[in-house]
């Protein structure tokens, strides 16, 4: 199989084809290094993390000039796994701020659903939402009166993983920036570059997840996975995404992937504080 019938399988959305196709090539030249790469990330998309983690050390063993690349991806690997572990064993993420009780809420929601307490999760949940403050500001030119992720799991929190293998959540109220990179590789799809800063001042280099974890993986299509669909299950009156991730930014749903610098508004605390 050639590169392009990986190429055209992606673009297709055939997702386990360029898989299948990526694999193929890796099978007749083992040591081409970039197509190795390129399945790499293929099996990242794919949810395939450890396998994908394994070719990358094949990589690496090959061509060692190859370590930045190569070691950014397997850090984001491990903070994808970190964030897969509190979905499904409740690792807690990590904070760049002080946890708020808003987040404290988000924390026990996950503890109760994770029981089985759906209903419970749910309820807190909406407490949650009451705690939330709404940020305004401006993308692509426009104004909005309100920002927050569609799935009730994040609301107010920003997902986040970072360059060193991380997990973090991130209160939307507490940032001022987000400047996102246009897509260049195919991890990029899932993990996208995003330059934050926060009200503090304090900014930095970070990789959002554009698929969301929270409903699990049963019955997600290439479409899902590829970041091409959403759709929402309703829990308890609580509503969960599977696929590409999306926001409200006023009355109006966004795809992640169509984001790209957001300034969020100055409060009387910023002023005070500047």
């Amino acid at each position: 199989m050639s590169q392009t019938a990986i190429t055209n399988a992606l673009e297709a959305g055939d997702l386990f084809g360029a898989l299948s196709a990526a694999t193929a090539h890796v099978q007749k030249a083992p040591t081409d290094t970039g197509a190795r790469y390129l399945l790499a990330e293929i099996l990242c998309v794919a949810g395939q993390l450890e396998r994908a983690d394994n070719q990358l050390s094949v990589v690496l063993n090959q061509d060692p000039g190859s370590m930045v690349p190569v070691s950014l991806l397997r850090q984001l690997i491990r903070a994808e796994t970190a964030r897969q572990d509190w979905y499904r064993e409740g690792r807690p993420p990590e904070f760049l701020t002080d946890i708020t009780a808003a987040a404290r809420l988000h924390l026990e929601a996950g503890v109760k659903a994770r029981a089985g307490d759906g209903q419970g999760a749910a309820a807190t949940l909406a407490e949650a939402e009451t705690l939330r403050r709404a940020t305004t500001g401006q993308h692509k030119g426009a104004a909005f009166a309100d920002f927050r992720d569609l799935d009730d799991t994040c609301g107010g929190l920003l997902e986040m993983l970072s360059a060193d293998g991380k997990y973090f959540w991130v209160g939307a109220d507490e940032v001022l920036g987000l400047d996102f990179a246009p897509p260049k590789r195919l991890s990029d799809l899932i993990w996208r570059p995003v330059r934050l800063t926060l009200r503090d001042g304090t900014a930095g280099s970070l990789y959002m997840p554009m698929i969301y974890a929270g409903a699990g993986t049963d019955g997600l299509t290439d479409q899902h996975r590829l970041g091409r669909l959403t759709d929402w299950v309703d829990r308890h009156g609580a509503i969960l995404g599977r696929g590409q991730r999306c926001f409200l930014l006023g009355d109006d749903a966004v795809g992640a992937a169509d984001l790209t610098s957001l300034r969020f508004d100055e409060t009387q605390a910023d002023v005070e504080a500047a």
